[in-house]
């Protein structure tokens, strides 16, 4: 198996219900009727790209907490690419159900960045274009730039068909972790950071026994965020379907340690370790109360460790050597640990049948995919945001990088794969508390655990089957349950198998072995 891994996809295929071409009304023919387009008649009206002219075209990407279209990458990426577009996000909270109901009442968007379950939501509706022919006349560049040519496997269909371009991981390797008060621990007599599962509770009770109520002592969102993927590696578990020591496919809930893993959470939050506003907590909830004091351990993604530490800091007087980072931990034996190598693969987008429109958002998302492989939109100036030493290694230059550069991850989709992973790790400097915390997590486990990563063993599965249809209702009814299980509302192991089978695991199941045997038989 190859351990090229990638992150979200840029879709720039547009579904025929969301839009409104800039020349007019959105096409009349239906995205609902399953997924088997061919790309001839859909594509025939591009027999070449024109050029912006007056057309202003709607981008849609997962929340972050800033205005995309006041950012500087909004105004260079223009001027680079000559178009003009609205940026909007989807919320924190719920932003599936909110792409969904969108859909459903004929919001209107043009480019569509999308996680992998929006990409297989959008995607099993059948509301996705081909675009296999649009690539090979006029994005033959953005073809070649991916060095692992399965990487367009997950965007595909078992005929070959492309219904998205994917794009470069940030950093293969990169982990979730816990993000801890290292002067409060130390407070109350903890000298290190855990590492093992029975030190993580062990440290939790002894937080709980001092403080009290004083505390959240460790905080979470509900289901399989950062925090409870850093715990559930103890256990082994690392992602929603799995292949066990045999070659068989099996899920999450049929590991050999899942009940254990939900015994463990059950235990937390029965003892008041967990949060108790863990079934409701957001991600943007659980940072909050790492930012604002008022929790000692947290879940916390990447990107919001500079909010969180940045406050700390400078609001509650906490040193930056106190803010500490606990790994993915080991289990009890210490042989359980795995995590999934890479990011999770992401979704899908759609294009109105409108030969003007279809024209404006190919020739935009080319141009500004290439722009976004310049050094200029990744990283900035020489001499201005970075510099290079003797070895050509990048040096950025703080803080105008990130006065200027900050956000511009949120723009970039790089298909450039040599270059880009370099680039990334020069980015990761544009804040001190950002590559404090890599360092301490995600490079410490690469050069000293580098055994404990697994890849993922459906990287490369096509866009196609049961998996496609029904993954992401099965995905729902997991989280509900983890939610359920943790917060003392269990239903039973076997009742959940139950229903899951009644939702169609077992084909999902057959369809991913039936995959996976060939695949690795090739």
């Amino acid at each position: 198996m190859k351990k090229r891994m990638m992150g979200l996809l840029l879709s720039t295929v547009m579904i025929s219900s969301l839009l409104t071409g800039c020349g007019g009304g959105a096409s009349d023919n239906s995205a609902g009727s399953g997924s088997s387009q061919t790309g001839g008649s859909q594509t025939a009206a591009v027999s070449e790209l024109k050029g912006p002219g007056n057309v202003e075209l709607s981008f849609l990407g997962q929340s972050l907490d800033f205005d995309p279209n006041a950012d500087v990458m909004a105004g260079a990426i223009e001027e680079k690419t000559g178009y003009k577009v609205n940026y909007s996000m989807l919320p924190s909270d719920s932003p599936d159900e909110k792409l969904i109901a969108d859909v459903a009442g004929g919001v209107k968007y043009d480019i569509l960045k999308v996680t992998q379950d929006q990409f297989e939501k959008l995607y099993s509706k059948g509301a996705l274009m081909p675009l296999k022919s649009l690539l090979e006349t006029y994005g033959q560049d953005i073809l070649n730039g991916l060095e692992d040519k399965e990487m367009w496997t997950p965007f595909s269909d078992e005929s070959g068909e492309i219904y998205g371009i994917p794009f470069v991981n940030e950093y293969p390797k990169q982990v979730e972790y816990i993000t801890c008060r290292k002067d409060l621990m130390r407070e109350a007599g903890i000298t290190e950071v855990p590492e093992t599962l029975d030190e993580f509770y062990q440290d939790l009770v002894t937080l709980k026994n001092y403080y009290g109520d004083k505390y959240i002592i460790f905080s979470a969102s509900g289901g399989w965020d950062e925090g409870c993927k850093t715990i559930a590696a103890a256990f082994g578990i690392y992602n929603d379907w799995m292949v066990d020591d045999d070659g068989n496919v099996i899920y999450m809930t049929e590991h050999k340690n899942y009940q254990a893993y939900m015994d463990f959470m059950k235990k937390l939050y029965s003892e008041g370790l967990l949060d108790s506003e863990f079934a409701v907590n957001t991600s943007n909830n659980v940072q909050e109360k790492l930012a604002s004091s008022q929790a000692i351990m947290g879940s916390c993604s990447h990107p919001a460790q500079i909010t969180v530490s940045t406050s700390l800091v400078n609001n509650y007087g906490v040193a930056k050597e106190d803010i500490g980072y606990i790994c993915p931990l080991e289990g009890e034996n210490g042989k359980e640990l795995a995590l999934l190598e890479g990011m999770e693969i992401s979704g899908k987008s759609d294009l109105v049948n409108d030969g003007k429109t279809i024209n404006s958002q190919l020739d935009y998302s080319l141009n500004s995919l290439k722009v976004q492989n310049q050094e200029y939109i990744c990283i900035g100036e020489e001499g201005v945001h970075f510099n290079k030493d003797a070895e050509g290694n990048y040096i950025p230059i703080m803080p105008k990088f990130t006065d200027d550069k900050g956000f511009a991850w949120w723009y970039i989709n790089a298909t450039d794969t040599k270059t880009y992973e370099v680039q990334w790790q020069a980015r990761v400097h544009k804040s001190e508390y950002q590559w404090d915390a890599f360092e301490n997590t995600t490079l410490y486990l690469v050069e000293n655990r580098p055994e404990i990563y697994v890849v993922n063993p459906f990287l490369y599965k096509p866009s196609s089957g049961a998996y496609v249809e029904k993954n992401p209702a099965l995905k729902n009814e997991l989280q509900n349950y983890m939610l359920q299980v943790a917060c003392g509302n269990d239903k039973g192991l076997d009742t959940f198998m139950q229903d899951w089978k009644a939702a169609g695991g077992d084909s999902v199941k057959e369809d991913l072995q039936t995959w996976y045997a060939e695949y690795n038989a090739k």
